[in-house]
């Protein structure tokens, strides 16, 4: 009878490590369908070998991990903020950035032979022509792919670049960019079902919610707040 927890024969490594997605303890089957949902059910061993790859700008077998990770603050948060992501409605730019974050310092930090980064060279264009298209389009569904794609970058450096150059990721820039234009409709009397609309968010609640966090208070009460400086 096979010992509860034990490993499945033919996943482990030469030195007795075995890849993320495979782990049959108990523990940790909520979590692994958890990243499943978030990926979309797409293989998470393609997702590591991408990560992979892009981490070292070159072709890279899928990483493999030691069967117990060490606690890890930034990790941990990084997963939060990733299933937090994944079961609101998000924009597809956060929901992509937060899988590579966190994917990204998994693979950096904890793979038993973790790729080497590729040393690029600062590219202040490519992240220029990014912010210059989320301006132009800050309202539409973008992707993280779409964005990397037109800065001629990778995934990976694309999103250390442009959160070294302008001091936060390309997801909370857009969102920095449909807030502070729906700032600007409601100083002008736009109602805010029609601003929450009209600056990509799907609905009063989803632009209420995400307008409360960076601005800290309500559309409602900072509707109040203009009408009573007016």
């Amino acid at each position: 009878k096979k010992r509860a927890g034990a490993r499945a024969p033919g996943n482990l490594s030469r030195d007795g490590a075995q890849p993320l997605w495979v782990d049959v303890r108990h523990r940790k089957v909520s979590r692994l369908r958890q990243m499943r949902a978030i990926t979309g059910g797409m293989d998470l061993a393609k997702w590591l070998s991408a990560v992979a790859t892009e981490i070292a700008g070159s072709p890279s077998a899928s990483p493999f991990f030691a069967t117990v990770l060490p606690k890890d603050t930034l990790l941990t948060r990084l997963f939060l903020e990733m299933s937090a992501v994944a079961t609101r409605q998000g924009s597809q730019l956060e929901k992509d950035s937060a899988l590579w974050d966190f994917l990204s310092c998994l693979v950096g930090r904890y793979a038993v032979s973790r790729p080497p980064a590729k040393v690029s060279s600062s590219n202040k264009k490519a992240v220029i022509v990014a912010q210059d298209y989320l301006r132009s389009h800050y309202r539409d569904d973008i992707s993280l792919d779409q964005l990397a794609t037109l800065s001629g970058l990778s995934r990976f450096h694309f999103c250390r670049l442009f959160h070294q150059q302008v001091g936060v990721s390309a997801s909370t820039y857009q969102t920095h960019l449909r807030l502070a234009q729906a700032k600007r409709l409601l100083a002008n009397g736009r109602e805010i079902i029609d601003t929450a609309i009209a600056t990509g968010f799907y609905d009063q609640s989803h632009f209420g919610k995400y307008f409360k966090r960076h601005v800290g208070t309500t559309p409602a009460r900072y509707l109040g707040q203009i009408e009573i400086s007016s």
